[in-house]
């Protein structure tokens, strides 16, 4: 059996206590009682707190220590630190010594495990390790309780949107707590897609929301400062068009002290003409001279179809027969946003700032609508959600696509089995 052993599984196996409890003895000999075993923290000092044994007749309340080897705890230099004079038990997988020395030069008992645990669950446990698919766990799964299952992709979906506010959260303190330059960022980026979402976000950090706010009754000059501060504008073009903006830019360039853009940042490889970043940024343009993209205005909407009704709005008529700056298209084409960019918009944009804004505001309304809002929009058909056809779980809304997206990336692809549920009924066998 072969798997890099880790202190995490040491961690599970005490936390759950998935090892052979009955007559345990310490590595001294003495008989040993786990009456709590207590919780496991993150913070700095031992790993678990609260916790409560019996040797022999000698019951001790305080901490445990967790390593792979025993000598880990003077690698560590926790006999140097006075925080560690808590522990009260020493658990390892295996050691030379029958005793761990605290700072005070106390002697505290060693439990070691090695022998103690099934070895079925280590099997499936080196698996679930050296198993290199999408999903470590798929040819080892048993249907668990549905209720399980369900409460346990919940978590998952709620845990998705707290990532993202955190996101959300670093933009406005770099935007000195600006709502309405957060939304512009936003927006950008998710319309910029997987190729161009970084280079759309700078382009909107790079315009203040109060020269935006200033020209909303004039769309050309926001137009205008969009493809000027991108770059991709010219002091020479045939169309007058381009020549218009591009005029516009300069004054509004001296005006409001602006830096352009490096136009190289700009990919089109692997994109199709509609989105193409010329494209994207006239639709941005047409989006934010409406007026409608304020925190306050889009913290009051309920639902998709309300969202929905945002996006229409005229774009430029160039577009209509240009994908770049005079490079005409074959055919007419129609510039406006499609449903499936929108629908993207409101799972990774609309969403999650709503969310995010509940929770800075302290609105619990605000949150529990975010949750409700996921619910109106169908399922997301992709490679990551078409990664778990074996698990019984519906698929009817993006809340449920949105938990096996997170389930996907940052549970089987990080390898933590040990904290998802799935991997915790395989391991214990059930």
């Amino acid at each position: 059996m072969f798997f890099s052993f880790k202190e995490d599984l040491l961690h599970y196996l005490w936390k759950y206590q998935l090892f052979r409890t009955p007559d345990l003895k310490t590595k001294s000999g003495k008989s040993l009682h786990i009456l709590r075993q207590g919780m496991l923290q993150t913070n700095a000092g031992p790993d678990f707190i609260q916790a409560k044994i019996q040797i022999d007749q000698i019951i001790l309340a305080g901490t445990i220590e967790v390593h792979v080897q025993e000598g880990e705890w003077i690698q560590h230099k926790h006999h140097l630190d006075a925080s560690y004079n808590t522990v009260v038990l020493h658990v390892v997988w295996e050691s030379k010594n029958n005793y761990t020395y605290l700072e005070n030069q106390q002697p505290i008992e060693v439990l070691t495990l090695q022998d103690k645990v099934d070895e079925r669950l280590l099997a499936r446990y080196a698996t679930l390790m050296n198993t290199i698919t999408e999903v470590p766990c798929a040819k080892l799964y048993k249907p668990i309780h549905p209720s399980l299952l369900h409460c346990f992709l919940q978590e998952l979906c709620v845990e998705r949107l707290e990532r993202k506010v955190i996101t959300i959260y670093r933009l406005l303190e770099t935007t000195n707590n600006d709502w309405n330059q957060v939304v512009f960022m936003q927006l950008a980026r998710y319309m910029g897609s997987s190729i161009n979402n970084e280079t759309l976000q700078q382009l909107a950090y790079s315009i203040p929301m109060q020269i935006i706010h200033k020209n909303f009754d004039q769309p050309s000059i926001i137009e205008a400062i969009l493809f000027g501060q991108s770059g991709l504008l010219r002091a020479y073009h045939t169309d007058e068009y381009p020549t218009t903006l591009y005029r516009e830019y300069q004054y509004q360039k001296r005006l409001h002290s602006l830096e352009v853009m490096n136009a190289s940042s700009w990919k089109y490889a692997r994109l199709r003409p509609a989105s193409f970043p010329n494209i994207r940024i006239a639709q941005l343009a047409a989006l934010v001279s409406s007026g409608k993209w304020s925190i306050e205005l889009l913290v009051s909407i309920d639902s998709y179809s309300a969202f929905k009704q945002l996006f229409e709005v005229p774009i430029h008529s160039y577009w209509c027969s240009h994908y770049d700056f005079e490079k005409e298209r074959g055919t007419p084409f129609e510039p406006s946003i499609g449903e499936a960019s929108i629908i993207t918009l409101y799972i990774n944009f609309f969403v999650p700032l709503l969310f995010a804004y509940g929770k800075e505001t302290d609105n619990e309304e605000i949150c529990e609508r975010a949750f409700v809002l996921l619910e109106q929009v169908p399922f997301e058909k992709n490679k990551i959600t078409a990664a778990f056809p074996f698990l019984t779980v519906e698929r009817r809304c993006a809340a449920d696509s949105q938990a096996l997206i997170e389930l996907r990336t940052n549970y089987c692809a990080t390898s933590r089995c040990l904290d998802c549920a799935i991997g915790n009924e395989i391991l214990k066998g059930k």
